[in-house]
This record gives C-alpha cells, structure tokens and sequence, in this order.
C-alpha cells in the first residue's frame, strides 16, 4: 500500500480513514485520498490483512443521541485487521451535559473481536470503569484517552468513587489528558444510575513504560514503583498546587527526555528540577501559577542557573505572572543546545529579556505578552537584538506593523513569521493617525485594489508568514493593503489561521470562511496574490465545525476557478481544540 495513499469512507454522520503511511500514530495525515464506499471496504479487507500497520481513524461529525441509526458499531466490529485505532468525536460531549443519552467508547469497538490492536486513542467519548479495566488487561502498546469523561453503573452500596486499573507489562506508552469525572444524571439507554469516579492507575506491572501523562487532577492517582520511574523517559504528571507528584529522589534515576512540572509553588518545582538528573532532558515544560502576591512577580532566577546540557526545548508558561531576573552579571545560562523557547506571560523585565537576546543557540523564539500596555515597549526595544539565528519567530504583543518590520528586519536568518490579528485595527489605525509620512497607509480606491508605492518601505526577506484571524475578513484586506504589510511582499507561503478564542475575544465578531460573498472572497484573494508578487502558497485554516461539507465543496470549486492546483485536507489542532480543515491553494 503506498504510503502516500489514504483510504477514506464517508458517511452523514462519521467518517473513517484507513492508512499505513505513519508510524507509531494513529491520526491522519496528508497525502492523496481516495474515497471508497463500504462494497469496496470489504474488497479491500484482503489487501489490509497482509500489512503489518494498518491505522483507522474515526471521526465522529453527529450528535451523541443520534448516533443510534447508524451502523458504525456495526462496521467497526469487521474491521479485525486493525493495530491502530483513533476514535475522535467533533461533538464535544455536548449531548450528556442535558441528561441526555450518548454513546460510549465500547458502542464502537470490540475489544475481543480487534485482536491485533496495538495503539489506542480516543478523544472527547465517554469511557466507563469495565471498558477501562478491559483495555488494562489488554497486551497494547500504546493507550491515550484525551478529552474524555470516565463513568461507572455500579450500585450505591458497592459504589467507592474509585476504581484500581491495573495495566499490563507490554505498555510503553499512558495518556490521560485533560480527563474529568462526570456529574451524577440518570441514563435513559441503562438501568441505574451513572456516578463519576477517581482512578486509580496502578502500573507496576508496566516495565516496558517509557511514556507517562496524566493530567486529570483529583480525578486520577498514580501508583508506580521506582523500578517504573527508572525507565521513563517522558513523564508528566498534571497539576499540584502545593506538592509535586513524585520526590526527587524517585525521578534521580530516571533519564527523562521530556517533562512536565504544573505547580503553584515556584520554590519547590525549582529544587526538584535541582536533585534529578537533567542530563538527558530535551525538552522542559515549566507551568507556574503566581498568586497571593500583589505584583504577581515570578522570579525564574535559579531556574536558569541550572546546568541543562542537552535541553533543546524550553516552555514558560506563568498566566499572570510578571517574569523577573536577577542581575544578569549573576547568572550564567547553561543551556548550550537551546533551539527553542516559548513564553507566555503577563509581562517581563528588561533583565530577563535582555538574558534572551544573548542566547546565541535560539531558533525559535515565541513569546505571548498579556499585558498589552506595557510589555510591547521592553519587547520592541530588545528583540531586534536578538543574537540568536532565529529562524521561527511568533510575538504577541500591542506592535504595529511598522514596529514589527523593525523588529524583524535585523534577523536575516528568519524563514517563519507570525502575526497576531487581534491588533489589526490598532495597526491600522495607528498608522492612519500617524503624521509621519514613512508611517501613512496606503490609499485604496473603491475596491479597495489599489496600493501607492512608497520608497519608504523596508522590505524583510523571508519564507512563510502566518497571520492569525480574530475578526472580519474585511479588516485583514486593510491590514494587507496597509503600506508596511508591503515589507512581506517578497514571502512565499501566506498561512491565514483561526486563532484560539480568549477572554480578550469577541466571537461574534469571527466570519466564517463559508460565510464570506464570492465577490469578497475573491477580493480578498486577488489583493493578496496582488501585493505577496513572489506567493506561490496561500492556506486557509478553519475549524471543521464551522464548514459542512457541502459548504466545502463550493470553496473547493471557487479556490480551483483561482488557483492552478487546490489541496485540501482535516488535521486535528490541538491550540483550537478541534479538527481543522485547511484549503492550500498553489498559484
């Protein structure tokens, strides 16, 4: 089977991708489609039976209550060829929130009639405490539920509110992402009443076990032995407030390559990182929530005197928190191999910004400011002194364009930019109010087509730009039109995204792609393969949810009237929290 090739099934309600082009991963990729229906399927059971990986992807467009008029159970349960199964439901478990019905994980698949299943993954289903003990007992390799609701039907008396999963030796990987009980509601398709419950997640057994998530909170413990621990090599084990999950001296041994500590004490996760053995880590993920204190200062001093001699990743992430340094002259930064580094934050000293612009390894440099009034000024004063070769650059803060051009413009190694929208018209305005004559917008006549050259311009050479979408596509015309947009006419690639919604969002104001008039969306278009002279890529993303597929098809036939070749393909997003659809359309 070429590895190129992907096998798809649609029906109203679901849709099933069938693939052996990847490894280790269930999820779809790109690559050619070809549609199939279920006579073929069954043609094709023979030719799947001789791989040794065949991957199933399962994405579930319906609402819960109306999943019992179709067959998939039906159909899942012919499928035994299959080693790599991923179940994702685009509903989001709406359905139960109102008492009413929906299906679980085992409505879709046997485990006893898919014998050869190796890798699990499941997103967003309801998963009961028998199919859970069942998948335990289960020789897989791989197991990721994220998303999901945990449920059990036992009786009052016997009822605990816990359950003790053991799992099997022959597990190298265990994900419970972003799982949750679910509040007690009577079920209208089960006699009895469904409760919610911790778990217990007993992996003793799991010497095999190099791969460890559990972000659940007080809704799952762990119990594993410091044999388990020693051989770990990517361990993250959610949110604690005041203790850390696992002492030092368990994780001493262990060599990890990723790891995650969430914590609200600064002090501690610090001294932990301090006692275990750093000297295989790559990638570090540091989550600290600063509160109780009037200015939210979040001291990362001792974390970067610490020796890191193969970190090649590094994430910040203090939500409200203010990101101090000590005197730099006091610290010597010991991350030799850093490639990337992502913050996000309220805002930051000129010490510790100053301590980035001298990290000479960094390529990837992302940094999300919240504080809008006050963070952009340090930012726009340190980043074009950047000594690193960056090549992936992404700030959100209050710049404006003109302020961006002259932040970017020294980075000659750059190849990818990225723009936050959601200061689109303080840009554009900004520059309207300017009376500098560098700093005007361009003219734009009726249609808004028309752009005046000026000399003024500084052009930055680079590959990719990616713009995030906040509000109309109206605005993102002007901003396109606008003079210092002209400084990236010389890019390839133009990547148009919908950005994740935030408190500081207005979702009405977001219009759907399917929603804009052929007139506009041709105009938009055409003004942006008008001032990008050298694009030969342009990509739209879009949420799935906001497209049906009719509304899909009639985008694909206007991109193709455009465009010489139109690619079109779904891949899952972990910022949006959804499967996206994306339209690549090649000039």
């Amino acid at each position: 089977l070429p590895k190129a090739i992907q096998f798809v099934y649609e029906a109203e309600k679901f849709c099933l991708y069938f693939s052996a082009q990847q490894k280790d991963n269930a999820e779809p990729m790109g690559g050619l489609k070809l549609f199939i229906d279920k006579k073929k399927i069954k043609m094709m059971k023979g030719v799947f039976k001789e791989l040794d990986r065949v991957y199933l992807t399962v994405i579930v467009r319906s609402s819960s209550k109306n999943l019992y008029d179709v067959d998939l159970g039906d159909t899942m349960q012919k499928f035994d060829f299959i080693t790599d199964l991923y179940i994702l439901n685009l509903t989001h478990l709406h359905a139960h929130r109102n008492g009413e019905s929906c299906k679980t994980v085992q409505d879709f698949i046997s485990l006893k009639k898919v014998r050869k299943l190796r890798t699990l993954k499941v997103k967003h289903m309801c998963v009961t405490d028998k199919f859970l003990e069942k998948v335990g007992n289960r020789t897989l390799e791989s197991l990721n539920f994220t998303g999901c609701v945990f449920l059990t039907f036992r009786d009052t008396v016997q009822q605990r509110k816990e359950i003790e999963v053991t799992f099997a030796k022959s597990y190298k990987t265990i994900c419970f992402n972003k799982c949750k009980r679910c509040v007690e509601y009577r079920s209208s398709y089960a006699s009895g009443r469904k409760y919610s419950m911790a778990i217990k997640i007993n992996l003793n057994k799991c010497i095999k076990l190099r791969k460890l998530m559990v972000n659940m909170g007080d809704y799952a413990r762990v119990i594993l032995s410091d044999q388990i621990v020693d051989g770990l090599r990517h361990l993250s084990l959610g949110k604690n407030y005041f203790e850390l999950p696992l002492s030092s001296s368990q994780c001493y041994s262990a060599r990890l390559e990723y790891l995650v500590i969430d914590t609200e004490n600064l002090e501690l996760a610090v001294k932990f990182l301090g006692k275990i053995n750093r000297s295989k880590l790559k990638h570090l993920v540091f989550i600290c929530y600063i509160r109780g204190s009037t200015q939210n200062v979040c001291d990362v001093s001792d974390l970067f005197i610490l020796d890191f001699a193969a970190l090649e990743v590094l994430e910040i992430d203090a939500v409200g928190g203010n990101l101090r340094l000590k005197d730099k002259s006091t610290i010597e930064v010991k991350m030799k191999k850093l490639e990337t580094l992502r913050i996000n934050c309220l805002c930051a000293d000129k010490v510790f910004m100053q301590m980035i612009t001298e990290l000479e390894t960094l390529k990837h440099f992302e940094m999300l400011v919240e504080n809008r009034y006050f963070g952009h000024k340090i930012l726009r004063r340190r980043l074009s002194n950047l000594k690193g070769q960056i090549e992936k650059l992404f700030v959100s803060s209050k710049l404006t364009i003109s302020e961006l051009v002259r932040l970017i413009e020294p980075l000659n190694k750059l190849k990818e930019f990225y723009v936050d929208s959601r200061f689109i018209k303080s840009s554009f305005y900004s520059l309207v109010n300017q009376n500098d004559d560098k700093c005007q917008p361009a003219k734009v006549d009726a249609n808004e087509q028309n752009l005046v050259v000026s000399k003024n311009v500084v052009h930055v050479k680079f590959h990719t730009l990616h713009i995030s979408i906040y509000s109309a596509y109206e605005e993102l015309i002007k901003l396109i039109l606008c003079q210092y947009f002209k400084a990236f006419a010389g890019i390839k690639k133009l990547v148009i995204f919908e950005a994740p919604i935030d408190f500081c969002t207005k979702l009405k104001t977001i219009h759907k792609l399917s929603e804009l008039s052929p007139d506009l969306l041709n105009n938009l278009i055409k003004n942006i393969f008008e001032t990008f002279k050298q694009l030969d890529v342009l990509v739209f993303c879009y949420k799935s949810s906001y497209i049906s597929r009719e509304e899909a098809h009639i985008l694909y036939k206007l991109f193709s009237e455009k465009c010489r070749l139109v690619k079109e393909r779904c891949e899952w997003s972990d910022n949006c929290n959804e499967e996206q659809t994306i339209f690549e359309l090649h000039k």
